[in-house]
């Protein structure tokens, strides 16, 4: 019998551990009093950076120009505020991704239709320009470029180069400028540049009608591949329309970086629209996230007003399996990847209450979704799927608002418009930013969360009355020093606890804490150590 019982417990706790759906452990509130347009984020080495677009002017902003200036937002692990400040012009400015290059450089591309203050480009050449800035740690701004056509200009994505450098995407709707050539309608233009913003190369990807790219990655050394949609074939585009239509098919591309030669094209989709915005190379082939509202061709089990269409192909570019996710509204995606266990985390954003979404917050028979997030196994049917948000409306501007830190574990830089279910921070307007990291939590007790490395161990975990920390060798004992303190946060970035470390052993009595999840922050030998505890009573 006692071995009966040890078999079944070890068949249990990976079962636990398998089906656990992660869970907010913290969230703040970002923005003015009017609608602010919510961008990216990106992890430094104190916290995150935050892109957002404002329109007014308030006193708690810093260098506001006027009109759409770009403000970005330096906050620790918690969401504490570190600081802030907008770039641009009197124009209106955006800024769509963060790139770090370092732990005191970073990389900001946008766009701008400013030639004064922050826009010190030698030329100006449309009525919106690219716009790519380097910034230091506190945000100074070290240099920036423009280019461009002669008439607007739209940035789409960037990728680190290996040589230190940027390859950005965009959409072009002339030539002339840095613009050799130019197809017609929309086209895709594609600059990579040195260190120090001087073009290496350009490149238009295109044909006489629309063409769009929504992501771009490198997939090796030498190369890169990007995602989007295009309505007829022609000019650099040698697919064939998947099934005759109105609508786009979806559009994957591999080039070359050191010239932007193509290498191979992929096409996919049927009579409706099939936009692609996100991928991942895994083994042999890619794994697809895209939007679609077709019903035939490629596109098989459509749900409604358009589906998550989440396509796995070969190294070929032959279909493996396809699937549609969603509900009878409208489903929308904004990211994909590998998970160890080889299945795929989709994520992106949920109007509908029936079909494949489950618990949704938003209001029903509406435009209003919630942030969707849907784990699937390697063969594509879907495992958990978890909605987050409240009754109005959170969803994503773009791709880039996504950062992630593990499988499981991500923060979210997302868009929110009234406080409601799981939207609980201090709103100031009719739009704002709404980060959050979601993780997992064991809260089965079945097995002991150590947080353990060669330096620092965290225990018990989960905890009732006291928690123990022990640091390895010596740590300044004076507080205030870099690494003498151990902070307490609770979920909602409330400091709980702040306590100076006590030779190799400090212990944190938890007796008068309530249940729940806590966040522990030390800086100990030239290293941040930062993790999550949790109390059971």
């Amino acid at each position: 019998m006692k071995t009966t019982k040890i078999i079944l417990v070890l068949l249990i706790i990976p079962l636990i551990c398998y089906t656990q759906v992660p869970e907010i452990i913290w969230q703040k509130c970002y923005g003015t009093s009017s609608f602010d347009s919510v961008y990216c984020v990106e992890e430094i080495n104190n916290g995150y950076l935050l892109g957002l677009k404002i329109d007014t002017e308030e006193s708690w902003i810093t260098n506001y120009h006027g009109e759409n200036d770009p403000w970005i937002i330096n906050i620790d692990y918690y969401g504490n505020l570190i600081w802030e400040k907008c770039f641009g012009g009197t124009e209106s400015e955006s800024i769509i991704k963060i790139i770090k290059v370092s732990d005191s450089e970073f990389y900001m591309v946008g766009a701008t239709e400013s030639s004064d203050y922050d826009i010190t480009c030698d030329t100006n050449y449309g009525s919106q320009d690219f716009w790519v800035l380097k910034i230091n740690e506190n945000g100074d701004i070290l240099w920036d470029h423009c280019y461009g056509s002669i008439l607007g200009d739209e940035m789409r994505d960037a990728v680190l180069t290996p040589d230190g450098g940027l390859l950005f995407m965009g959409r072009i709707s002339s030539n002339g400028g840095d613009v050799k050539k130019y197809y017609g309608s929309m086209d895709l233009w594609f600059c990579k540049i040195d260190s120090l913003g001087n073009i290496v190369w350009e490149r238009t990807m295109g044909n006489q009608a629309l063409d769009n790219g929504i992501s771009m990655q490198l997939i090796s050394d030498t190369s890169f591949a990007f995602i989007g949609g295009y309505y007829e074939p022609g000019g650099m585009n040698d697919c064939e329309i998947a099934v005759t239509g109105e609508g786009a098919d979806l559009w994957l591309v591999e080039m070359s970086l050191s010239d932007g030669d193509i290498l191979n094209n992929y096409c996919y989709g049927g009579s409706g629209n099939d936009l692609g915005t996100y991928f991942e190379k895994v083994t042999n082939g890619y794994i697809l996230s895209t939007y679609s509202d077709s019903y035939n061709g490629d596109v098989s089990g459509q749900h409604g007003n358009g589906d998550i269409w989440v396509v796995r192909i070969d190294s070929q570019g032959e279909i493996i399996w396809q699937r549609c996710l969603g509900g009878s509204y409208q489903e929308a995606p904004s990211f994909i990847t590998q998970a160890e266990d080889g299945g795929f985390i989709v994520i992106g954003t949920a109007a509908s209450h029936n079909g494949d979404v489950k618990n949704n917050h938003s209001w029903s028979g509406g435009n209003n979704s919630d942030i969707w997030i849907v784990k699937l196994n390697n063969d594509g049917e879907i495992e958990w799927d978890q909605c987050y948000g409240g009754l109005d409306d959170e969803r994503f501007f773009g791709t880039h608002s996504i950062l992630k830190k593990s499988d499981y574990n991500y923060v979210f830089n997302a868009q929110a418009y009234m406080n409601s279910g799981d939207v609980n921070c201090d709103l100031n307007g009719d739009i704002d930013a709404w980060v959050f990291e979601i993780d997992t939590v064991d809260t089965t007790g079945a097995i002991e969360n150590h947080y353990e490395n060669d330096l620092v161990r965290v225990f018990p975990n989960p905890a009732k009355d006291y928690v123990e920390f022990q640091v390895q060798g010596s740590i300044p004992p004076t507080a205030g020093q870099v690494g003498s303190e151990i902070r307490i946060m609770s979920v909602m970035g409330k400091e709980v606890a702040r306590m100076p470390v006590k030779a190799e052993r400090t212990v944190w009595d938890c007796r008068d804490a309530k249940e729940g999840i806590y966040f522990f922050y030390l800086d100990a030998h030239a290293q941040k150590y930062f993790g999550k505890i949790i109390l059971q009573k």
